[in-house]
């Protein structure tokens, strides 16, 4: 079965990074940190897939990963590419009327120290009842949660929220009152309101990258 990577998320297993099944499209909106929908280029990116091995060096972090993967994709793929803005409709993210209802994340204890797995932020999809969804997301800042919000949503979500501070983040989304009932917008928007925040549709910015040139085939090891 073919994988989607999440946004910026990266198969890392200790020293290597080990993709499997992605597709050229998904490798780079993996190593940007961006959706498939922020991305401008040839259709045919979604339709070439492959798997990457890679060791992270020993003086470097995981969260270089990322990075890494853009200089792989330049000099393997012969990348070339820019940053563009456009406007399109989409979601902002706001703080309620009555405030926000976020519970702020634990500060790190003990002596400074690189981010390691537990200090990172965290995202788990617990089951729940039949058609419902429970989400916890640790160590969020507001951009991430307007990440996962737009996964939830498939549409671009932006944060302005102005909260610049880390929280804990719980997000019970129930089941529809009607089986057949397929739309999941209401629920979502319900489910952050519960949280002291607010989702509206409106026009937003959204940052874009346009691919100036890539090859299909890479190059050799």
């Amino acid at each position: 079965m073919k994988n989607s990577p999440r946004v910026g998320g990266l198969p890392i297993h200790g020293k290597r990074l080990e993709i499997r099944n992605y597709s050229l499209e998904h490798l780079i909106c993996a190593a940007f940190r961006i959706r498939p929908v922020q991305l401008v280029g040839p259709s045919w990116l979604a339709d070439k897939w492959f798997n990457v091995d890679a060791r992270i060096p020993a003086d470097a972090e995981a969260e270089q990963a990322n990075e890494m993967l853009q200089t792989l994709l330049a000099e393997r793929f012969g990348l070339r590419s820019h940053g563009a803005s456009r406007e399109q409709t989409g979601y902002v993210l706001t703080v309620a009327k009555g405030g926000p209802l976020l519970t702020p994340s634990a500060a790190p204890s003990g002596e400074p120290r690189p981010p390691g797995p537990e200090g990172m932020p965290q995202s788990i999809r617990k089951p729940g009842a039949p058609g419902s969804s429970h989400y916890e997301y640790k160590r969020y800042g507001m951009a991430q949660l307007a990440e996962s919000l737009a996964t939830l949503l498939q549409s671009p979500v932006e944060d302005r929220t102005q909260l610049k501070g880390k929280y804990d983040v719980v997000l019970d989304i129930p089941a529809p009152l009607d089986p057949n009932d397929r739309d999941l917008q209401p629920r979502v928007l319900n489910s952050v309101k519960a949280l002291g925040l607010a989702l509206k549709s409106g026009r937003i910015t959204v940052q874009t990258l346009v691919i100036d040139h890539v090859n299909g085939v890479p190059t050799a090891n």
